[in-house]
């Protein structure tokens, strides 16, 4: 089990993600997509209110987010903040590689909320990571 000096010491070592030969990639698209829908803001769903979160998280060399560094650093509106960071927690990763070596990474992460007029939404496939700036 991960101390949370190893935690600390992950994110004091980690790369930015235009640092890194081999860029992470999201493994559980489904299971995202599932939390999505589950974690919609029900206000917001009953409007047909759509949204989008930036979020900064840094993903470990194990390929899971540590939840200590989830920050939601832009978002449409508050409640969607507060979902995409109980979303985000679960997703798994391929790790970074640098020199073939798994690495931490920070990534800027967007989760979107969007309504779906006739059941249910079709497979997650989140846009490309953005470098930050």
């Amino acid at each position: 089990q991960p101390t949370a000096d190893t935690a600390h010491a992950q994110a004091a070592e980690a790369y930015e993600l235009p640092e890194v030969e081999e860029r992470p990639e999201l493994l559980n698209r489904a299971d995202v997509a599932r939390s999505i829908s589950r974690n919609y803001p029900r206000e917001m769903r009953r409007r047909h209110l759509t949204g989008t979160v930036s979020i900064r998280m840094l993903v470990k060399r194990d390929g899971t987010v540590d939840p200590a560094t989830i920050t939601a650093m832009d978002s449409t509106h508050p409640d969607f903040a507060a979902a995409a960071v109980k979303i985000v927690r679960a997703m798994r990763f391929r790790p970074a590689r640098v020199g073939g070596q798994p690495v931490p990474v920070w990534l800027m992460f967007p989760v979107s909320f969007w309504t779906w007029p006739h059941g249910s939404p079709p497979p997650y496939h989140p846009p490309p990571l953005v470098p930050r700036p």
